[in-house]
């Protein structure tokens, strides 16, 4: 292996060879480094590349793992991701050789999870389909012969139970007993509009149409170690334009003239999550009615939306799902049975054809 500076440009140029699987001398050269030991570090993983996963520890194979994930996917995901690995996975495995982990073993950890962790079955879904991901990118780039998790199978569950919601009475009392004005704002138009709490914190004054009566979803705002970031949305679909109420709009519009030097393209609701998730709960404590999360004001609309005789597609455009499919997936126990529906069409028809006969 050479590593020589560029005296002009003050760059590393790293020149080494290896010997493929057949055997085969190869001499790459790589150029562009700022430091020498940026260089050495692209050596150890190429060689680590070539060579296979013989001798990497698991903790080993998750760091360049997040390291490769890091440049394909969403600050948010990629948080999530490093968030499981952290808390859930490296502490079991952290210092165990890859080829060494076995099904038996993911087994195991498996089972003291579902008994002990007192996590729901959808987190452990999760958990568990993060553990087989850093398997697979072990397989395909780091030489692992196999991924040991698919002998072990799944655990948790990858459905959630059925969500919760508020009726309009329910909401009305809980929204009663919010003082804060962004707060109560924010919890309004959650309810009245079906976003997701994420795309609401995102808005601006800008996304606001008066004329349509309508705001634009274009944007996703998190919270991530501390940084904010705003993204795009959750999915293509997500990207949409939802039509409100005239006394929503009205509502905004109170809202937005009493911010002091508010510029219409600042956030408008200036808030964390957990902050607003916090004042939510205290507000149903307060009014005496059951809590539920944030996201499930989105699911509060949907209801409300489907009791009003709304069809799947058209809850699935408003909501940004996308499709109609995965609308009856979360809601199909909301939607009267279709099937005794098309029966009394049937009967209906049928009693105005026997009728024409009798005139």
């Amino acid at each position: 292996m050479s590593i020589k500076k560029d005296d002009k440009t003050g760059l590393y140029t790293l020149q080494f060879y290896y010997r493929d699987h057949n055997g085969k001398r190869h001499h790459p050269k790589k150029t562009g480094f700022k430091r020498k030991k940026d260089a050495e570090a692209y050596h150890r993983d190429f060689m680590a590349r070539v060579a296979g996963s013989s001798g990497l520890t698991f903790k080993a194979v998750t760091a360049l793992y997040l390291k490769d994930v890091k440049a394909r996917v969403k600050p948010t995901t990629y948080a999530n991701k490093k968030t499981i690995i952290k808390n859930h996975l490296l502490p079991h495995f952290s210092d165990v050789l890859i080829d060494d982990i076995t099904p038996a073993m993911i087994r195991d950890f498996q089972t003291d999870y579902m008994l002990n962790s007192g996590l729901k079955g959808t987190t452990l879904h999760l958990i568990g389909i993060q553990l087989n991901a850093i398997f697979n990118f072990a397989v395909k780039f780091y030489g692992l012969e196999k991924n040991p998790g698919t002998l072990a199978g799944s655990m948790g569950t990858q459905k959630a139970g059925r969500m919760d919601f508020y009726t309009p009475e329910e909401f009305n009392k809980v929204l009663s007993c919010v003082d804060d004005p962004t707060d109560k704002t924010l919890i309004y138009f959650l309810f009245w509009s079906g976003c997701r709490i994420g795309e609401a914190l995102a808005l601006t004054w800008n996304d606001f149409d008066l004329e349509e009566n309508s705001v634009s979803i274009t944007k996703n705002y998190q919270m991530i170690e501390g940084r904010e970031y705003i993204s795009t949305p959750k999915t293509p679909k997500s990207k949409r334009i939802i039509l409100l109420p005239q006394f929503v709009i009205d509502r905004i519009k109170e809202y937005k003239g009493k911010l002091y030097g508010y510029q219409p393209d600042q956030r408008l609701f200036k808030r964390y999550k957990e902050i607003v998730a916090y004042r939510f709960h205290k507000a149903a404590d307060l009014a005496g009615v059951r809590r539920i999360r944030l996201h499930d004001l989105r699911h509060s609309h949907a209801s409300m939306l489907i009791n009003l005789g709304a069809s799947p597609l058209l809850v699935a455009a408003r909501l940004g799902h996308d499709s109609a499919e995965t609308t009856l997936k979360i809601y199909s126990h909301l939607f009267p049975d279709e099937q005794e529906k098309i029966r009394g069409l049937l009967e209906n028809f049928c009693e105005k054809i026997e009728k024409s006969k009798n005139i």
